[in-house]
């Protein structure tokens, strides 16, 4: 009988063993604990060839929490990771949606796949932007790209008194 042990176990035992000198299997077991669904969470690292970790997430808690898994398993590496929301976005990190429907994207682009909709006054957290495009999570949890005119970005202040 072949028994299956969780992804996380097999890891620790690596780590454990000596074997896991790089931080790629410690962030994997940390994303698959904080961020499993991609769609409605945010924990996108990843290390480069010089142990160098980059990448973005909206959880500061499974940041630290990679970062203290790596110092315990002395596994060198160079803290690089941006916690979200973007410092672009300046203080207006909360959005309500000003059109009737608007389409929300996998990927900050027009011909990227349809990731959700969003209707006329639902409130959105924004996260990031590239270009245009802002990345916004809706209040079920999804996270995606929307362009500049389908909604209303402010402050928290302006949103609470909205």
């Amino acid at each position: 009988m072949i028994t299956r042990f969780p992804l996380f176990l097999v890891f620790w035992l690596l780590a454990a063993l000596g074997v896991a000198q790089t931080p790629a299997p410690v962030i994997e077991v940390v994303r698959q604990h904080y961020a499993p669904d991609g769609r409605v969470a945010l924990f996108r690292v990843k290390a480069d060839s010089t142990g160098t970790l980059v990448g973005k997430t909206n959880l500061p808690e499974a940041k630290r929490d990679l970062l203290t898994r790596l110092d315990a398993q002395k596994i060198a590496y160079i803290d690089q990771i941006q916690v979200l929301p973007a410092p672009v976005l300046d203080d207006k990190t909360y959005a309500v949606v000003t059109v009737s429907v608007a389409n929300l994207r996998s990927d900050p682009r027009d011909a990227a796949e349809l990731a959700t909709q969003a209707l006329l006054g639902m409130p959105l957290r924004v996260w990031d932007k590239d270009r245009g495009w802002y990345q916004v999570q809706t209040p079920d949890g999804y996270i995606a790209w929307v362009d500049f005119g389908g909604f209303e970005r402010m402050t928290k202040a302006q949103f609470e008194a909205w």
